[in-house]
């Protein structure tokens, strides 16, 4: 290793922690043969640990910095699911069994523990009648400036709380709709780029949307 003699034994097998320039020296009836060189670099892989929330999943470096992530692989119930990938924040849409494969700059890949989660419930929000999907609208969405318009099909016979959550669950923005409103803009331009939840509630009622902020 790095032209010193480390192994004098015969053997055609070494095992090694160590970086270094490696070659090979081969002797038999005074005759030597010399190996081309092979470079040996170690890497340390880093820790990720798999996060929940109440609306989502997500990975976290163990130096709170995913930037030596170079892909990422869902895996629900162990099958991979596709249309996750990449993704170090995912909102699942059933319930099940989570785990993500990792894959490092350094080609480097390790596994996440595995985690049950269960969505929360998530009724239409209603007032004397049920809203279905239609009766309200996120816009635009994904937004490239944070700002969003939240419509409702017609007026609230009752008053309806809004409240967004960042990635790990923290609440980042409340907002009221009051009885008779059918329409509000939100602003968080002041909010780093992902995914949000938006959970509009009222005394009867659930529903969330996801936000995207690009």
């Amino acid at each position: 290793r790095n032209g010193r003699l480390i192994v004098r034994d015969g053997t055609n097998q070494l095992t090694t922690e160590v970086s270094g320039s490696y070659e090979v020296r081969i002797s038999q009836n005074g005759c030597e043969l010399l190996s081309d060189a092979l470079t040996i670099e170690k890497f340390d892989v880093p820790t990720t640990y798999l996060r929940t929330s109440e609306t989502t999943l997500f990975l976290e470096e163990e130096n709170g910095n995913n930037g030596e992530i170079a892909s990422v692989s869902w895996k629900l119930n162990g099958e991979v699911v596709p249309s996750l990938e990449g993704q170090t924040t995912i909102t699942p849409q059933e319930n099940g069994s989570y785990s993500a494969v990792v894959t490092y700059q350094t080609g480097c890949q390790t596994q996440t523990r595995t985690v049950s989660f269960r969505m929360p419930d998530a009724d239409v929000i209603t007032g004397e009648e049920d809203l279905t999907l239609t009766d309200w609208n996120v816009y635009p969405n994904p937004s490239s400036d944070g700002r969003f318009v939240i419509e409702f099909g017609a007026a609230l016979t009752e008053d309806t709380n809004i409240s967004i959550f960042d990635a790990t669950g923290r609440i980042v923005y409340t907002q009221s709709f009051k009885k008779g409103s059918n329409k509000k803009q939100i602003d968080l331009n002041n909010m780093a780029q992902g995914i949000y939840l938006l959970k509009a509630h009222s005394d009867k009622q659930t529903y969330i949307k996801q936000l995207i902020i690009n």
